[in-house]
């Protein structure tokens, strides 16, 4: 089975927490909707930068769809095969 993103990382981030928690502590963070590169390179012109609005709403319309799919896609697969294996490429 595959399950495809069908939005850019720089849209939402699909691999981060809802919250857009850090991923790894200690060093460059992009949050679930980023703004810049791990370079720290702006994505967005000056003034373009999403807002806590437009960040929820890629949340609730790309980030929450996606996850929900990635569970009963799981969950289908373990009832199936009593195993599943989440491999993220």
């Amino acid at each position: 089975s595959i399950l495809v993103a069908t939005h850019s990382r720089y849209v939402v981030d699909l691999n981060r927490p809802p919250d857009g928690a850090s991923l790894y502590p200690g060093q460059s963070v992009t949050g679930l909707c980023p703004v810049d590169t791990f370079d720290d390179t702006p994505i967005y012109a000056q003034g373009d930068v999403p807002d806590d609005a437009e960040v929820a709403a890629r949340r609730d319309a790309v980030w929450a769809p996606y996850h929900a799919q990635l569970r009963a896609e799981l969950s289908r697969i373990r009832a199936q095969h009593g195993v599943a294996v989440l491999w993220d490429a």
